[in-house]
């Protein structure tokens, strides 16, 4: 284990840690976006057109169905909460 988290750490340089899908807004330059069914994915995502999107929400630029699903039903992944999550299990 420890041999392979050292050829790991020699690559940090030129690898750049990702979520499956990025979605972030300067995502669109990672590698893995080259892949076309990762785009697709990422756009089927982004598709919100036609959704019908609380009154009361300020929609933002980069909204996709995640945002969606939060402001109508309330939930969402708290990304900060997931280290505190796994360590606990």
């Amino acid at each position: 284990i420890l041999e392979t988290q050292d050829k790991v750490a020699e690559k940090t340089e030129i690898l750049v840690p990702y979520n499956i899908l990025p979605l972030d807004p300067d995502s669109a330059n990672q590698a893995i976006m080259r892949f076309p069914e990762i785009q697709a994915a990422v756009f089927a995502l982004r598709n919100t057109r036609g959704l019908a999107w609380p009154k009361d929400y300020k929609k933002k630029k980069d909204e996709d169905i995640l945002d969606w699903l939060g402001a109508m039903y309330g939930f969402q992944v708290n990304y900060n909460l997931e280290p505190v999550i796994c360590l606990r299990t």
